[in-house]
């Protein structure tokens, strides 16, 4: 399960640039891309994977696995986008791993994790939410529970009005919306 706010600022001055992003990526059925960073490398980065997963399909003839698309990411991350700093999160489902979190940081390095937050502060606040009630057989209705205290206290934290978080949930039977926390 994961969650994104919807808007484009500036960090610097905190100015709403734009309030309606979608800031997760649907690259394949079961995969997602989530990211932040700025939005014109951001664009260009999707861009540049999905070209890269067409280029593969037609010389292989098959799609990326989730692991080789990780990789292949981190690769291009490495290659041709060292400017700017960005945390891209892949979250993905298959029957072989089940659903996995993948954060790829700004060194380029790829960890495994069980949660994690987006963007500035999101990371820490959430992950301070997180960790003391996190199970790992938590229900899906359960994990909401938890997303949605963790939003409501990044909320109260953070200097920016989010007018709506985005909430998605990957898994067996794909990529679905959950409701929308409202800010």
């Amino acid at each position: 399960m994961v969650a994104c706010d919807t808007i484009l600022s500036n960090p610097q001055s905190l100015i709403i640039v734009k309030n309606n992003l979608t800031k997760y990526h649907l690259l394949q059925d079961n995969f997602l891309l989530i990211t932040t960073g700025v939005f014109s490398d951001v664009r260009v980065l999707i861009r540049f994977i999905k070209a890269e997963m067409q280029l593969h399909e037609m010389r292989f003839g098959k799609e990326y696995s989730h692991h080789e698309l990780v990789h292949k990411i981190r690769m291009i991350l490495a290659e041709h986008f060292t400017w700017e700093p960005m945390q891209i999160i892949a979250t993905y489902y298959n029957e072989k791993d089940g659903a996995q979190i993948k954060v790829l940081d700004g060194a380029k390095d790829i960890q495994s994790v069980n949660y994690v937050g987006q963007g500035m502060l999101g990371t820490e606040v959430c992950t301070s939410c997180i960790q003391p009630i996190y199970r790992p057989n938590l229900t899906e209705d359960q994990a909401y529970l938890i997303m949605l205290e963790s939003m409501k206290i990044l909320m109260t934290r953070v200097p920016i009005n989010f007018p709506v978080i985005k909430v998605v949930v990957v898994n067996k039977l794909g990529v679905q919306e959950r409701p929308d926390i409202l800010g």
